[in-house]
């Protein structure tokens, strides 16, 4: 089983109020994509997850976000 962990980005000024994460700029709305705390996990990945993960967070003095570009390589065997 593969699975895979998105962490949160690092933001200054504050204590964070709210963080989102986004798949190719949309909602995330698998099932089996798993929040926990600021991170996701994606369990049992496969090439449907490849794609831009986006996490914006927020505290009371500024918002940022950052991405993450997911790219799964499948091994043939032969």
């Amino acid at each position: 089983m593969n699975s895979c962990k998105l962490h949160y980005l690092y933001i200054i000024g504050g204590p964070v109020t709210s963080v989102s994460w986004k798949f190719n700029d949309n909602e995330i709305t698998n099932r089996r994509i798993q929040f926990i705390g600021n991170s996701i996990r994606i369990p049992n990945v496969d090439e449907t997850y490849d794609g831009l993960y986006t996490c914006e967070g927020q505290t009371v003095h500024s918002k940022t976000s950052t991405f993450i570009k997911l790219i799964t390589q499948c091994e043939l065997i032969f």
